[in-house]
Formats: C-alpha cells, sequence, structure tokens
C-alpha cells in the first residue's frame, strides 16, 4: 500500500494517470527503435513521460516530482540537448538521478556527466540489472527522507546472505551486489556509509578483498565491516589490520547496531 507522502506526490501525466506506488520516469530523446523498445522495456519498470524535445522534458522535470531521468546520448539523439537536461535539471533539483543511454560510456559527453554523478546505462540494456539499479536508487531516496544511512553489501547469494539484508534494512537502505565491480562502482559513485563484505563461501574471498582495498582506496574515511565465522583466520587479520571492521558469526545485530551508531560517518 502506498504510504501518505506517495500519495501525494505530484506527477501530472500526459496519459492523465499516475501510480504513485511505481516510479515516476522521464524520458528524453529522439526518437528511434532504440527509444521505442526502451520505452516499452521501462514501463514494466515505473510510470514513462517520453519526451524528444529538450525544452518540453526540462519543464516536466522541474514541474513535477520525477524519480529518475533517462537521456539518450546516442544518436540520432543530440548528445548536448541531453545535456542541458541533465545541467538544468540538476541544478534546479539536485538530487534528481539520471541515467544516461549510451553505446560508449568512456566517451567524453558521458564522462563529463559521470563525474558530476550521472550513472551511465550501456547499451544494449540489461533490463534485470536496471530494475535493480532502479530500486537501488528509490531505497536510497526513501532512506534518505527517512534520515536512514546507506549501506552497500558484498557476497554471494546464500541464506547467510539474505537474512544479514532483511536485519540489516531495519537500519539502514541497503544496496547488494553480487558482482565486485558493480559494488566498487555502486561506492565510488554514491554517499556511502558504511560497507558490509562476506569473507566466507560461497562468497569469493579475493573478490571480497577486491572489494576491501579498492573502496578503501577511494574513500579512506569509509567504514567497512567484515562479516565471518573466524575473525581470527589470517584473512581477517589482515583486513583489521587495514582498518576492517570484523562482524563475528552469527551476528548479534544488536552489537551491530551499536557499532554503526558508532562509525557512523
Amino acid at each position: 500500500e502506498a504510504s501518505a507522502a506517495q500519495r501525494a506526490k505530484k506527477v501530472v501525466s500526459q496519459s492523465g494517470t499516475h501510480d504513485p506506488a511505481r516510479p515516476a520516469f522521464c524520458i528524453f530523446g529522439a526518437d528511434s527503435p532504440f527509444m521505442r523498445d526502451f520505452i516499452e522495456s521501462i514501463k514494466k519498470i515505473g510510470d514513462v513521460e517520453y519526451f524528444s524535445e529538450r525544452d518540453k522534458a526540462i519543464d516536466y522535470c522541474i514541474d513535477n516530482d520525477v524519480d529518475i531521468v533517462f537521456a539518450d546520448m546516442d544518436a540520432p539523439s543530440d548528445w548536448r540537448d541531453s545535456t542541458d537536461v541533465f545541467t538544468t535539471g540538476r541544478m534546479m533539483k539536485p538530487k534528481l538521478s539520471f541515467y544516461l543511454c549510451t553505446s560508449d560510456p568512456m566517451s567524453a559527453p558521458v564522462q563529463t556527466l559521470v563525474m558530476q554523478k550521472a550513472m551511465p546505462l550501456q547499451k544494449p540494456v540489461d533490463y534485470s540489472a536496471l530494475r535493480a539499479a532502479v530500486a537501488t536508487t528509490m531505497n536510497k531516496s526513501a532512506a534518505s527522507a527517512k534520515g536512514l544511512p546507506c549501506a552497500c553489501v558484498f557476497g554471494a547469494e546464500s541464506f547467510f546472505m539474505r537474512s544479514f539484508i532483511q536485519n540489516l534494512k531495519s537500519r539502514s537502505a541497503v544496496s547488494h551486489f553480487v558482482n565486485a565491480e558493480q559494488a566498487t562502482r555502486f561506492c565510488a559513485d554514491n554517499d556511502v556509509d558504511f560497507v558490509f563484505i562476506d569473507l566466507d563461501p560461497p562468497t569469493d574471498r579475493k573478490m571480497s578483498t577486491d572489494v576491501f582495498t579498492n573502496c578503501k582506496m577511494m574513500k579512506p574515511g569509509i567504514s567497512i565491516f567484515f562479516c565471518t565465522a573466524d575473525a581470527n583466520s589470517i584473512p581477517s587479520k589482515s583486513l583489521s589490520a587495514q582498518g576492517g571492521i570484523a562482524i563475528q558469526k552469527p551476528v548479534d545485530f544488536a552489537a551491530l547496531k551499536e557499532m554503526m551508531e558508532l562509525h557512523c560517518t
């Protein structure tokens, strides 16, 4: 059931209808086979308003409570118009989330906006990954409204991981990754308060160490916790010596709450 805040959300849809329980998307770009397919696919995730005219897209973003803007950076769309949509939208609404649809995430126009915290969306689009990314964005927005910290969790799917995430959700906005590169990128691109890493199988220990090392290198002051059944093992001691904080399994969540309050950035 939608919350009172969701029911009060102001979104003036061109179609005249909007489900407040679903995210509101604004899509900008020239008409093309990609754009038509993208719109039809993303309708399964949220409510869509599409614009091929730059000024109309900008006006819509400013006048409505849009959750996420998707802008096409490739021809036949004009990347300069997409940049204008981003720049004006971010200036008017600093917390508005932007995704850039592109076949070349490393191009100069895309990287310029990525440096300003836009998120590249590689073509062809992986819609299952996009659904997860949208859910993460929406969870962060909801947590921000509640004043909850943002947590990045890395580890393979397991009974422990599912239980851990479920308990952690009452204390923070949780984004879970099984891919080390995605976890690292998320930490780099977002204001993450905590990183939680599983150090035990079925999680690959080398990948866990890589996530720890990369996050520490990019953000030296970030609090990184690692979950393990053996806090006295050589890998555990190595991470502890580098500033990692051990969480002994089975996890005492009351104690973890106190640790999070102590280390909250």
